[in-house]
């Protein structure tokens, strides 16, 4: 589905077509195993070769993208699609670190890692919740030291490690409304601005605190 998305039907394999359909047959599935991030002259490269192939005309403006998108008609985890695009036209392959991971239960190894994996060889900019309290736990290998991860997702899945109860219910306290929130919209006394933010957290040694927001200058 998403190499349908970036292949036109017809077209002649070339090298990157063949790394394609390797990924494919051997299930080197790359949903979820690092940051998803995008260049986004190559997205603007693959997209207009979708517009062009669906003789979608592409307007002008800063809302030019934004509107393409409204017709263009994207395949499910469409990330792999830029990824599936970047192999075919921007020089990429796809690495097999099976003999790093193991086979995945299911889907991404960063979300179910098997026991002995050594994910952090890979020195991935994201792991899973379950992965990092495994790393800790010595279940599988540690994070990289040299390079450890930015960010952790799915920290709800391991909840007691990242206090996530303390995160649901000052989020559900902030849904609700508090007079804490109606005060940090109200007006300075004297000045003719207002914050736009209810509240941000400081991150301290896994635990948080309300701060105040610096007044706008």
């Amino acid at each position: 589905e998403t190499a349908d998305f970036v292949i036109s039907t017809g077209q002649p394999c070339n090298e990157g077509c063949e790394e394609v359909q390797r990924g494919i047959d051997n299930a080197l599935y790359s949903w979820w195993t690092n940051l998803p991030y995008v260049k986004l002259d190559v997205a603007k490269r693959m997209l207009g070769y979708v517009a062009a192939r669906g003789e979608i005309p592409i307007g002008k403006g800063p809302n030019a993208w934004q509107e393409l998108g409204q017709q263009v008609f994207f395949p499910r985890f469409e990330h792999i699609a830029y990824q599936q695009w970047c192999v075919l036209h921007e020089g990429f392959r796809f690495r097999d670190v099976t003999d790093i991971t193991g086979e995945a239960n299911w889907g991404s190894f960063l979300e179910d890692p098997r026991p002995g994996a050594r994910i952090g060889e890979l020195q991935p900019l994201w792991v899973s919740g379950e992965t990092f309290k495994r790393a800790e736990s010595g279940e599988i290998g540690p994070m990289s030291t040299e390079a450890p991860p930015l960010l952790i997702f799915h920290v709800d899945h391991a909840g007691d490690r990242f206090k996530d109860a303390d995160f649901k219910s000052q989020w559900e306290r902030w849904q609700k409304g508090s007079e804490q929130q109606v005060k940090l919209l109200e007006y300075a006394s004297g000045k003719t601005t207002v914050s736009q933010e209810y509240a941000y957290f400081a991150i301290e040694d896994g635990s948080y605190h309300e701060v105040e927001r610096e007044p706008a200058l």
